[in-house]
């Protein structure tokens, strides 16, 4: 396992909670350190613990002996980053031997577009790689309009746009059988997943509400009143807010997810608001604003218009890029999209001309491509985002309104398999880029539920993860005692 694998060029080099030299230190253990060569751990992967009870996991990038410190590429706070760490520190250390690679992200894991036809009551199924509909489209979807998908691609969420008491249908992609349907309110316009990939949350119009879906039990577990007509959805990066557009009215509303409460504090805008995208450093929300064929950006730092950009006529859906970097913008009535450098905060280059009246658009998980939706025309641009301009157009079924990507198969393990690794010691990449390392003490089949004793900041701490969101899995098959003592029971810190 290199440090490719976990993209380091996300994270800068700082000194974290660097334990400091101590006289405390004794004779005994001066006398361990001495007698480790740290050099020849260069590039593995250590369990260290120091003297002030600390622990840190992470790959052993460079030591100098000159100042008896080692460089790790540490696991802190679900993040990677650069630390330094003084050896005469070092009460412990364990050095991984053998890691597995328990499950990955495989190149026979095709994705696919779903596509919702509305008025045909079918999804139709693109290949992503051929640009092709494949097989038969999922039938018997009443008035599909909006899509989701989980972060990890199993799922897909499907609302159906009816006066009341409209269903959720789920489907689960790597058997393509609907595994569930929850009622939530009518006329869901949007329904949009949380980054974690624990909530999902359906904009109700009719009734001005918000239904709040728990992915891991895939029950209904709250239904929050909002303002009125409530259309778009964007979820902070770290999932702990949600922003809601009222379409008509003067505000966002925003939601704590984990009361469920709309906050007393609300962002004021001007009535008229549709898609909504918040950037992936949480600094700014932008929102189509149709009537005055405007996209808004608003600063989240004090939930306050900063600009409003001029865009194509009547504005419907947004899309950002992976990076950040673009927002793509549908234009419903120039039949175009617009797109918008979020840096910036203006358009770039001219409006991409596409189908009849789009309106959802949605950009692969590579970032090459966006698919959108023309509802009158009946089909699906592909644009390819090197040249902003489209290369397919693919026919669907009749009034194409929402989009998602999904993946064929995500070689997730049984439900049984994961009792396999009960004491185990694992290392885990979640769909929204966060890493856990820790030993598996129990698994939860209802509830496809982890417990794991994980490093959480530099102490371990018994968590609860759901293994739906998982997207890499190492598996540690054999452990070197460098220094001292054992790992199997370490100290556990509430």
């Amino acid at each position: 396992m290199s440090t490719n694998r976990i993209n380091p060029r996300y994270y800068k080099y700082t000194n974290i909670n660097t334990p400091k030299k101590s006289s405390m230190v004794n004779s005994k253990l001066n006398k361990i350190m001495i007698n480790v060569n740290w050099n020849n751990y260069i590039n593995s992967w250590l369990l260290l613990k120091t003297i002030d009870d600390k622990w840190y996991f992470g790959q052993l990038v460079e030591y100098d002996a000159n100042t008896k410190t080692l460089k790790l590429l540490a696991l802190v706070n679900r993040r990677f980053y650069y630390i330094e760490i003084y050896s005469d520190s070092i009460v412990e250390t364990w050095a991984v031997d053998k890691w597995t690679q328990y499950r990955f992200d495989t190149s026979n894991t095709k994705t696919y577009a779903y596509i919702a036809n509305n008025k045909d009551n079918t999804i139709s199924v693109i290949d992503t790689e051929t640009r092709q509909v494949v097989a038969e489209p999922i039938a018997n979807i009443k008035s599909p309009y909006a899509l989701a998908t989980t972060p990890n691609g199993r799922y897909l969420y499907i609302t159906s746009y009816l006066y009341s008491d409209s269903p959720v249908t789920i489907i689960d992609l790597t058997t393509m059988e609907v595994v569930k349907t929850i009622t939530v309110g009518g006329y869901p316009k949007n329904i949009a997943i949380s980054p974690n990939g624990k909530y999902a949350y359906v904009s109700n119009w009719n009734d001005n509400t918000i239904s709040a879906i728990d992915t891991a039990s895939k029950t209904l577990a709250a239904t929050i009143p909002v303002g009125p007509n409530p259309l778009g959805i964007a979820f902070t990066p770290d999932s702990r807010y949600a922003y809601v557009v009222n379409h008509w009215d003067n505000y966002l509303s925003i939601i704590n997810t984990n009361t469920k409460k709309v906050l007393d504090e609300t962002v004021s805008v001007t009535s008229g608001l549709g898609g909504i995208v918040i950037t992936p450093d949480g600094k700014y929300a932008l929102a189509t604003k149709g009537v005055s064929n405007e996209v808004v950006v608003i600063s989240l730092e004090n939930n306050s218009i900063v600009k409003n950009i001029k865009v194509g006529r009547v504005p419907s859906w947004i899309a950002l890029t992976p990076n950040g970097k673009y927002a793509y913008v549908t234009n419903s009535r120039s039949n175009s999209v617009s797109v918008i450098d979020v840096a910036r905060q203006e358009v770039v280059g001219e409006e991409i001309p596409v189908g009849s009246a789009p309106e959802r658009i949605a950009i692969t998980p590579t970032g090459m491509y966006a698919y959108v939706t023309n509802s009158k025309g009946n089909t699906v641009c592909v644009i390819t985002l090197a040249l902003n301009r489209v290369v397919t157009t693919i026919p669907v079924g009749s009034n194409p309104m929402g989009v998602a990507f999904g993946k064929s198969k995500n070689d997730e393990p049984d439900k049984d398999n994961w009792n396999n690794w009960v004491d185990s010691w694992l290392l885990i990449k979640y769909s929204n880029g966060e890493w856990v390392f820790g030993k598996l003490v129990n698994y939860d089949t209802n509830k496809n539920q982890l417990t794991l004793l994980s490093l959480v900041g530099d102490k371990f701490r018994y968590t609860n993860e759901s293994s739906n969101n998982i997207a890499q899995i190492w598996h540690v098959d054999r452990w070197r005692n460098v220094t001292t003592r054992s790992i199997e029971s370490p100290s556990v810190f509430n």
